[in-house]
């Protein structure tokens, strides 16, 4: 049971994980860029500042 344990800290681990998740969210809009570039610029900013936080 004590292992157990151990897992939750993995999970912490995979916290960083899923903020890279942010960074392959916009990855969608790029397609999305061709269409109108001044669009994903006001997007992709706020994406950008939840991975450095």
């Amino acid at each position: 049971m004590s292992e157990h344990f151990d897992d939750h800290r993995g999970k912490r681990r995979r916290s960083g994980k899923q903020r890279f998740g942010t960074i392959f969210r916009p990855a969608p809009f790029l397609p999305d860029q061709e269409r109108s570039p001044s669009r994903d610029d006001i997007p992709l900013p706020p994406d950008f500042i939840i991975f450095p936080r």
